[in-house]
């Protein structure tokens, strides 16, 4: 991506920022398993729960001094751009009979492609059905898309996305989804480490909350005394009463 670019200290380093925000901001699955709520998962949410991971768009500078060092920058995140698009959202899907890939189930998040617009700008979609064809293998999908999208197919024979009424059912082949990292049905694997770190967080958070509870009520049961010695008994409360009597009965 670099090349032979010569940056400055700082430049290297907004470069990088660059870097490390595009690809913690990839997609991995959706938050929730509703059909209509499809917000992408990324590892930023992770890193960053409270904020968003995207790099603020650099401005136009109006310093002569400074637009040759802008311009530069520009460049050098077009081509990550571009790289994470044809190198990482390109290949989500495994095409051919290549070993380990996962077969396309119902209820997975894709990306439906389409030709107007750039593959980082793709819709997401929930698949609802699988289409097989005359041989028995899936050819046809059928996935319904979160907000107003829709493709329309051009008279070159390209796929065009544009608005349409909310919760479009689009009909796609399989070459043009791309399933995300994680299925929507897939367990993510947790090492033994997390599981006995977990348990021992829990327990930790357990024996916490029973000692704040036998130090409150201790401090109930305290006599309180006045400055002459004397004891005073504490308030008792309505409910308390009501109990007191319902045992009395």
């Amino acid at each position: 991506m670099l090349g032979k670019a010569m940056l400055t200290y700082d430049e290297l380093r907004t470069c990088l920022s660059t870097v490390q925000a595009t690809i913690n901001d990839r997609p991995l699955t959706t938050i929730t398993e509703d059909g209509e709520d499809l917000i992408p998962l990324t590892p930023a949410m992770f890193l960053h729960p409270t904020r968003h991971s995207h790099f603020p768009e650099g401005q136009v500078i109006g310093a002569d001094e400074l637009r040759g060092t802008y311009r530069r920058m520009r460049v050098i995140q077009t081509k990550l751009q571009s790289r994470f698009r044809t190198e990482y959202l390109a290949h989500l899907i495994q095409k051919g009979k290549e070993k380990g890939s996962r077969p396309l189930q119902v209820g997975d998040i894709v990306m439906i492609g389409a030709d107007n617009v750039k593959r980082f700008q793709w819709p997401m979609g929930r698949v609802l059905e699988l289409i097989p064809g005359r041989d028995g293998k899936v050819r046809v999908v059928k996935a319904q898309t979160p907000h107003d999208y829709g493709l329309v197919r051009g008279s070159n024979g390209t796929y065009i996305l544009k608005t349409v009424k909310k919760g479009r059912i689009l009909t796609r082949p399989l070459q043009r989804v791309y399933p995300l990292e994680i299925s929507g049905k897939e367990e993510i694997p947790v090492s033994e480490e997390v599981r006995k770190l977990a348990v021992q967080i829990h327990d930790e958070r357990t024996a916490t909350d029973m000692q704040d509870e036998l130090a409150t009520e201790d401090d109930r049961q305290k006599e309180v005394k006045t400055k002459r010695g004397r004891n005073l008994k504490p308030v008792a409360r309505y409910g308390q009463w009501i109990s007191h009597l319902s045992l009395q009965v």
